[in-house]
């Protein structure tokens, strides 16, 4: 069952996501950004940079998935007729953990997910059926920004014959790894940015199959490219999703591969959409979202969102109840991952800690043109598994002549070529 293996392969690759860009790519990028028919998105118009979310264990989303297999079986020139395989995809925050990720203490999500994806009326290689792919994930996410560190996949893929045979075509797991982790997002999002994340993934199979060969391990260099295209509705079956923001993935050439919608009401994605290069595409559309309850919100008030390198900057930690009242005498670790600084501090009365840290000069594997890097701060309250994040921008132009005073306080203008522009 040739086809069958073409389909374990491709979730393979929606795992992987191998896709490169060379910097010829870029023109092509920056045309799709200026040419607003070319894109899926309902409104362009500028939106304020969005930064990181931070998650709690239990938080919950609900997806609908389409996998069209059409194109991939018309161009493997296989005697078979599948069509759409569908199903729902549950994703959830099982635990929230340290892991050494870089030769660095990284506090990491451990999301799982599970689901069953079908299509019936199947015919493959002269046989007629329902096919069944029972999908099982579970993905390692860096809190600080959302980077993806591993994914693995467990998949059970049964073909039931003539109503009553039901033959076992496989079991499989396929391990991804990315290194450094693979940066979809690069907080704080805003429209118009691009970047470029270059890493390299490992991809490892194990279990058994009766009909195909088990792929070899394979390792490989590795680019994808992104960029905000715009702000709008994705027309998910979820409701609450109206100001998602696009980030569209491009390949060698500039041409789209893929997009998500991510949703800052929901924190996650209302709508991840890939297009691979044999022929397949695949949809996953959110439909519920249920968070887990917050006992403690945690915010992380940097002095100045962008500062410059290897300079001293203070932040607040602030805790609160659900309602907002400030909670003094909570044990709360201050986490600037970039460069190792991990410190323990007592909310005071007013429910905050203050910490002063420097910036360091660390850079980010999310290659932009706009900044030096962007690196998550992140106060966390290891008893009750809490977590509150805010992204610190790098920008090695920033210097003492860009710094303006006015009456309400400091802020932080940048001027160059004759443009100004406000960082703070």
């Amino acid at each position: 069952m040739p086809v069958i293996l073409s389909v374990l392969l491709l979730f393979s690759s929606l795992s992987a996501a191998n896709i490169g860009i060379t910097p010829a790519g870029w023109s092509q990028v920056g045309a799709e950004l200026d040419d607003v028919n070319s894109v899926r998105f309902s409104s362009h118009s500028v939106a304020a940079a969005l930064d990181a979310p931070s998650w709690r264990i239990g938080d919950q989303w609900v997806f609908d998935g389409y996998f069209d297999v059409a194109g991939l079986i018309a161009n493997g020139g296989v005697s078979a007729s599948v069509g759409t395989l569908t199903g729902t995809l549950t994703m959830w925050v099982d635990s929230i953990g340290m892991q050494t990720v870089e030769n660095r203490s990284t506090l990491v999500y451990t999301v799982k997910s599970s689901g069953q994806f079908g299509a019936n009326g199947v015919s493959l290689d002269g046989q007629s059926g329902d096919l069944d792919i029972d999908y099982v994930g579970v993905e390692e996410v860096r809190v600080s920004d959302l980077g993806t560190i591993s994914r693995s996949m467990n998949l059970e893929v049964n073909f039931l014959v003539f109503g009553f045979i039901n033959v076992d075509v496989a079991d499989i797991t396929i391990l991804t790894t990315y290194s450094p982790p693979q940066e979809i997002y690069d907080f704080p999002l805003g429209v118009g940015e691009t970047w470029v994340s270059n890493y390299t993934t490992t991809v490892q199979w194990s279990g058994s199959s009766d009909y195909f060969s088990i792929p070899p391990d394979e390792t490989t260099q590795s680019s994808s490219a992104h960029a905000v295209i715009g702000t709008g509705n994705p027309g998910v079956p979820y409701t609450g999703c109206g100001n998602s923001y696009n980030i569209t993935t491009y390949n060698e050439t500039g041409v789209v591969k893929g997009f998500v919608w991510y949703c800052p009401m929901v924190k996650n994605d209302s709508w991840k959409h890939v297009e691979d290069s044999i022929g397949l595409v695949i949809d996953f559309k959110l439909t519920a979202h249920t968070p887990a309850s917050r006992t403690r919100l945690i915010s992380v008030d940097l002095a100045h969102p962008a500062w410059g390198l290897d300079n001293d900057l203070g932040v607040w930690v602030n805790v609160t109840d659900a309602g907002g009242t400030p909670q003094s005498g909570e044990s709360v670790e201050f986490r600037y991952e970039a460069e190792s600084d991990h410190r323990s501090f007592t909310t005071a009365a007013n429910g905050s800690a203050y910490v002063v840290f420097d910036t360091g000069h660390f850079t980010d594997p999310s290659a932009t043109t706009f900044d030096f890097a962007s690196h998550g701060v992140i106060g966390w309250l290891a008893g009750s598994s809490q977590i509150g994040v805010s992204t610190l921008t790098l920008d090695e132009n920033l210097v003492e002549v860009d710094l303006v005073t006015s009456a309400d306080g400091v802020s932080v203008t940048r001027e160059r070529g004759g443009t100004s522009v406000l960082l703070t």
